[in-house]
């Protein structure tokens, strides 16, 4: 991916035009590709663009797509992320069972964090 974060979400297939339209909201330059049978949605994220979530507008849209993915429970991870951006962090997901379990686990399983850290977009492993 080089220069590029490549996030997947994913929901039910029936979500998945909710689910594009949620992405190009949050990241308009980015490339996506779909599975819609599977519910699967691939955002090709140019870092560069994951450094703008400074400004207002991009944090906005951002926080809108993880407020989303709470909300509809679809899940939302990093598959690759450069090093550069891994400093980005998306905010931590309103925790529900799932993602307090996964919290749990992951700091049982990795108490140091150094399995793909920043990869799950829940704020596992922070």
């Amino acid at each position: 991916s080089g220069d590029y974060a490549v996030c997947k979400v994913v929901g039910l297939p029936t979500e998945t035009p909710a689910i594009l339209s949620a992405v190009r909201r949050a990241w308009p330059e980015a490339e996506t590709s779909a599975q819609p049978a599977a519910g699967i949605v691939y955002a090709h994220v140019p870092a560069a663009a994951l450094a703008a979530v400074q400004t207002p507008a991009a944090a906005q849209a951002l926080q809108e797509l993880w407020h989303q993915c709470s909300a509809r429970d679809w899940s939302a991870e990093y598959v690759s992320l450069p090093p550069a951006a891994a400093a980005v962090s998306a905010p931590p997901l309103e925790t529900s069972l799932p993602l307090a379990l996964m919290r749990r686990v992951k700091a049982a399983l990795d108490p140091a964090d150094v399995l793909d850290p920043g990869r799950f977009l829940g704020g596992l492993g922070r």
